[in-house]
């Protein structure tokens, strides 16, 4: 035994032999049972996560298509004259029918222009009334659309909502026309819980299909639409289209989104679905275990059969190399080490020989070297920190500045009984800290109102009395907080414009008042006025990405409540009333923990 201790100590190389080798090996044996089971699950979870990212990126594909279908149907069902149709068209005379029809036409014409995806939008009432758009073929004559197959399950509808069918052939129009398969989004049309009838956007099912055309020429994986009621929509089988789904499947499906496994013909499946929140349907993605299996099973036995043998046989002799090498250049690490001056933490440079030891070497060469770079740039930091926190109290010089100068012209008026200047300053210097950065983003309805006061007061007195002004706050409002500065570019607007050709008998004026669950700002002037296509294109133009004609005040201002409030506030309407101009502005109110006063 004692010659066997002797023998192993004799050098490095041994020591590391006799220790590790029976280690490596039997890590080795453990690695070659256990490989095959890690990179099948390793490979199972790969499949999985991309099968999930896979049906939600078709998911949100498709559910582009239906949104966009239901927005145009909804839109067209807001038409004055499709709701007049639906309601009186069987008791018009046949003039009144023709000049109804052809106001229809004129509305319904390009909704479906830059709309490929979008076959045909289809008007059917229950008086009779049919119409589609103008832009596509006519309806064949004799054709009675309330008493197709595809429409007969939604004709007892009772409650106002999108359905969507499953695919059909649009066989209902002139001849010429070439039906091709489409997917309906049906919009029933309903007064006073009487049905009238139906708005309908047809939906190109060709284009699609398309979308899953080409996950299915790319890999294995099976994808699938299944409709509310059980029927598939969208198969890899385009025979099995409208046929019902497995019952064993379907039991499966019992969430928004999940993952499941199941037994079929060719063999075991992964099932992953998610459940669509435009039209109800089931996205499912089908993928076999064999397609799994087929790159873990090649991997393992690359690892197997010949990574882990080699591995073996180079370990070995690498372990001799290791005992030869490490003495040398780890005692001249140690040595490096104890020479280090840690006042002047310079590196040196090292000698790549490519051992680990050199190695470890450069390292902690470039460990000095960071510890001498971070040593500098602390000092820089605490110079610029020094350096910034001087230029701070340098910028709040001039506006404490401004306002204490403000505040000597005032005392000057007030002294001199000048009361109109002293208001003046008062109201000026309001401004400049209601503006100042450090207010914060939401204020009180009083004080953004108490801010427009202000402004128009200046206004008032440097003009003269040709204008006046009033302003209205519901005492149920006036605490809630909204974005500061929304109101100052709508009243600008109606001083620079509403009132720019009048001489004297200006009025504005501003109201807010509770709407439901948000705030609603009425500004109103008796000015000039707008056209009603001026009107019309100030409306279109605030949704737009970006302006570039120069008059950003509004849009500005629109813009900034909508990313802060949601789609369903900002600018709602800009009408003309009893001769005056009116703009409704809609926010969201947050309640505030203390109300606070303008200084």
């Amino acid at each position: 035994m004692t010659r066997l201790v002797r023998f192993v100590n004799k050098s490095y190389g041994r020591r590391i032999s006799f220790y590790f080798l029976p280690l490596i090996a039997g890590l080795s044996i453990m690695v070659a049972i256990l490989s095959y089971s890690i990179f099948f699950k390793a490979f199972r979870q790969e499949n999985e996560k991309s099968a999930q990212l896979l049906v939600g990126q078709i998911s949100v594909n498709l559910d582009y298509y239906f949104r966009d279908a239901k927005t145009i149907v909804a839109y067209l069902y807001d038409n004055n004259d499709v709701q007049r149709a639906y309601q009186y068209f069987q008791t018009l005379r046949f003039e009144q029918k023709v000049m109804l029809e052809f106001s229809i036409d004129e509305y319904t014409k390009n909704v479906n222009i830059f709309k490929n995806y979008l076959k045909d939008v289809l008007f059917v009432g229950e008086n009779g009334f049919q119409r589609n758009l103008p832009t596509y073929y006519r309806l064949a004559d004799g054709t009675r659309l309330l008493d197709s197959a595809w429409l007969l399950p939604y004709r007892n509808l009772t409650e106002r909502r999108f359905y969507f069918t499953a695919p059909h052939k649009n066989d209902y129009y002139e001849t010429g026309a070439i039906p091709s398969l489409v997917v309906s989004a049906i919009l029933p049309v309903f007064q006073e819980g009487r049905r009238l009838g139906y708005v309908i956007g047809d939906v190109d099912y060709d284009l699609l299909r398309g979308v899953l055309d080409e996950i299915y020429r790319q890999n294995d994986i099976d994808i699938s639409l299944v409709s509310d009621s059980g029927l598939l929509v969208f198969s890899r089988n385009p025979d099995l289209v409208n046929t019902r789904v497995d019952p064993r499947i379907l039991a499966h499906v019992d969430k928004d989104q999940g993952e499941f496994t199941y037994d079929s013909g060719p063999g075991r499946q992964l099932c992953v679905y998610q459940k669509s929140p435009v039209t109800g349907w089931y996205l499912l993605a089908s993928i076999p275990f064999s397609a799994m299996l087929r790159p873990s099973t090649h991997v393992s036995r690359t690892v197997l059969l010949l990574i882990m043998p080699i591995s073996l046989l180079c370990a070995i002799g690498l372990t001799f190399l290791l005992g030869r090498r490490i003495r040398q250049p780890l005692a001249k690490l140690v040595e490096r080490m104890e020479r280090v001056d840690f006042e002047r933490l310079e590196p040196l440079s090292v000698a790549d020989d490519g051992g680990e030891i050199s190695h470890l070497s450069r390292k902690f060469e470039e460990m000095l070297a960071r510890l001498n770079h971070l040593i500098v740039q602390t000092y820089r930091l605490e110079l610029q920190q020094k350096d910034a926190q001087f230029q701070t109290m340098l910028s709040q010089i001039t506006p404490h500045f401004m306002y204490n100068a403000l505040q000597l012209i005032k005392t000057e008026a007030v002294v001199a009984g000048n009361e109109e200047v002293s208001r003046i300053v008062t109201s000026f210097g309001n401004l400049l800290r209601y503006v100042g950065e450090d207010t914060p983003s939401l204020v009180t309805v009083a004080e953004e109102c108490g801010y427009i006061h202000d402004y128009l007061s200046i206004y008032r007195r440097r003009f003269g009395p040709w204008f006046d002004y009033s302003i209205r706050i519901d005492p149920r409002v006036e605490k809630l907080l909204v974005l500061k500065l929304i109101l100052q570019p709508i009243v600008e607007n109606c001083l620079i414009h509403g009132l720019k050709d009048r001489k004297d008998g200006g009025l504005i004026s501003l109201e807010a008042e509770p709407d439901g669950e948000l705030i609603r700002f009425t500004i109103t002037d008796n000015g000039c006025g707008l056209s009603e296509d001026r009107k019309r294109l100030i409306i279109e133009q605030l949704d737009q990405e970006t302006r570039t004609d120069g008059r950003i005040g509004l849009y500005n201002v629109h813009q900034r409540v909508r990313i802060k409030c949601g789609p369903e506030c900002g600018i709602t309407s800009i009408s003309s009333e009893r001769g005056l101009t009116v703009i409704r502005l809609v926010v969201k109110g947050e309640t505030a923990v203390v109300a606070r006063r303008p200084d």
